[in-house]
């Protein structure tokens, strides 16, 4: 707090806290509240390419891993990110992992604090958008997945364009952006989120450009002209920007990829689906929503129509599909935070009502070192989960583990979540029928073979007579268990609550796994 404002509030009898070391306590809190990482069903392929991509010296081409693809391409659009995952993997091991996926939360959450402090957001102000905006985020960040890298660098867009736009001089900034792309494009699909929210900014100011050169000359063309000249810059660097997504071991062939299958719909998979605001992430939303509506009519429509456009636009994705939902929500995080605080400026009243105030001086320097000593504690106390990856009760631990120990070799048909979690224990002894990659490594036939054997309907059986299938791992709550089990040629070898392992009846596969003593071992178990 300058001299002047300090005589403000001394005559006023308070003392605005310091603001660094409450931002930084809010930071650690949010470390601390995400610290806890759960092992998703991709994890496990993820780090088991990133490694043997690191053995091998190159990226594959062909899947090893599936004995369904024949000759099937498999374009790995993630397989920078799973090349950090198996270095983090390979240096700290577990708590290795669980570091990279808090600094990469980190570096996003001092990315959206970062202007709040820098503009003198009131402290309750920027508290209660830093909420809104994990509430958001919260459901794509508690797992360690590609898409972290995503929601890093969409923030980061976000920022760049926003400098860009609110003054000439800042626009060298937008030439970072396909440095950047050239680095997404390798890490995850979400760059398709990156080159849209630049065609979308730039298309929004050659419109609003060209509205301001139509009142000065009534012949389109000279209007037209003239947004473009203005625009030069943006528009040169959205072509270098596509242009450098070809800077792949693919060539162009991964964002032709990526955007054929990146805009169809996927009714089987519910973060693909629609955001409903009967739900609680939709009634938190909702909030959002409300205050996005409110900011804008009141101050970004007046002094950045720009950004206000842009942000109406991707305020609505969520209701097109929930994956949006993170990139929505640190949208309105980033480009809101400068008009609210020039609301915040041109209204005192209501800024001291969220401005985080003492008494006297002594108070307000006591409360930053204790601010301070909270964030240390607060980092501390995240340590003993940083130790652990909680593995979802659903994987089928004791199953694979009785593959394992029993060393059977072969073709096994699985259950599409546990494809990548039986390629990380099993492989190269077992190849499965299916994992999570989906379109990237499996041709339709395969995916629906296997789509097919699962919920036992018409073919059900091709998976297991047109494939060289040896085993199945089957989920207990679906149709292929009952498939199985109503079939002679197959025997049931092992089942718990979740998982049956079945095999050939007189194959070699059945008698090594009949020899293995098994042995249940209760209560939750971590990863690998």
């Amino acid at each position: 707090m300058n001299a002047s404002n300090t005589k403000q509030a001394y005559e006023k009898g308070k003392f605005d806290v310091p603001q660094l070391p409450f931002y930084l306590m809010m930071l650690a809190t949010v470390l601390f509240c995400l610290s806890s990482t759960i092992a998703e069903t991709d994890l496990w392929g993820h780090l088991k390419f990133g490694l043997d991509f690191l053995a091998a010296g190159k990226v594959f081409d062909v899947d090893p891993y599936s004995y369904v693809n024949g000759q099937t391409r498999w374009l790995d659009h993630e397989w920078l990110a799973e090349i950090f995952f198996a270095l983090a993997y390979k240096t700290g091991g577990i708590v290795g992992l669980s570091i990279l996926r808090l600094s990469l939360i980190g570096i996003l959450f001092a990315l959206l604090i970062w202007p709040m402090y820098r503009l003198g957001l009131p402290l309750l102000a920027s508290g209660w958008l830093i909420i809104i905006t994990l509430m958001e985020v919260t459901s794509g960040i508690s797992t360690l997945r590609p898409q972290l890298f995503t929601y890093l660098l969409f923030a980061l867009e976000l920022l760049i364009l926003q400098q860009a736009d609110s003054a000439k001089s800042k626009t060298n900034l937008l030439w970072l952006l396909p440095v950047m792309t050239v680095f997404w494009v390798n890490l995850h699909g979400g760059v398709l989120a990156g080159i849209g929210l630049l065609f979308i900014w730039t298309a929004v100011r050659i419109l609003t450009t060209l509205i301001e050169a139509k009142k000065n000359t009534s012949k389109f063309i000279v209007s037209l002209e003239q947004a473009v000249r203005n625009n030069i810059t943006w528009i040169s660097v959205l072509l270098l920007t596509i242009v450098v997504t070809g800077v792949t071991p693919y060539g162009f062939d991964l964002i032709q990829f990526l955007v054929q299958t990146g805009t169809v719909p996927r009714p089987e998979i519910p973060e693909w689906q629609p955001l409903h605001l009967v739900s609680i992430s939709g009634a938190a939303y909702l909030m959002a929503c409300i205050y996005t509506v409110w900011i804008v009519q009141r101050k970004m429509l007046s002094e950045s129509p720009v950004s206000a456009i842009v942000l109406i636009i991707l305020a609505l994705l969520p209701f097109l599909a929930q994956r949006h939902l993170p990139l929505a929500g640190i949208a309105i995080c980033v480009l809101s935070a400068p008009a609210l605080a020039k609301y915040f400026s041109e209204h005192e009243k209501v800024a001291r009502r969220y401005s985080f105030s003492l008494p006297n001086a002594q108070q307000a320097k006591a409360f930053g070192i204790l601010a301070y000593v909270t964030a240390l504690v607060m980092i501390v106390f995240t340590w003993p989960n940083v130790k652990a990856i909680c593995v979802p009760p659903s994987m089928p631990a004791h199953a694979v583990s009785i593959l394992k120990q029993s060393g059977v070799t072969g073709n096994m048909a699985c259950y599409f979540d546990w494809g990548e979690y039986c390629i990380w224990h099993l492989h190269p002894n077992i190849k499965v029928s299916i994992d999570g990659r989906r379109e990237t490594a499996y041709g339709k036939r395969a995916y629906q073979e296997n789509v097919d054997f699962t919920y036992g309907v018409a073919g059900a059986n091709a998976l297991l007579t047109e494939e060289k299938t040896d085993l199945a791992l089957v989920s207990k709550h679906t149709a292929s268990y009952l498939l199985l089990k109503l079939q002679p040629a197959w025997k049931l070898l092992y089942e718990d609550d979740e998982a049956a392992i079945f095999a050939r009846a007189g194959s070699e596969q059945e008698a090594k796994i009949q020899q293995v003593r098994i042995c249940r071992v209760g209560g939750q178990h971590f990863f690998p």
